[in-house]
């Protein structure tokens, strides 16, 4: 599995009309074998858990958010 870059994504849900709630870190952006995705941060997701290795490894840096 070649990994090249992840990020983390701030998904906006708005309830009612007006209220506009945030929310980080429910995925992770990433180039996963030349393709986009979308990994839940979920450790027993197979992607998730090899991003961590490889970010605890310091062969990947997950980037914020923007």
């Amino acid at each position: 599995m070649n990994i090249t870059q992840v990020k983390h994504c701030s998904i906006k849900r708005y309830e009612g009309t007006d209220a506009e709630v945030t929310i980080t870190g429910v995925v992770v952006i990433a180039t996963i074998d030349g393709e986009t995705v979308y990994v839940p941060t979920d450790p027993n997701n197979r992607h998730y858990e090899e991003i961590l290795k490889q970010v605890n490894t310091g062969t990947l840096t997950i980037k914020d958010a923007e």
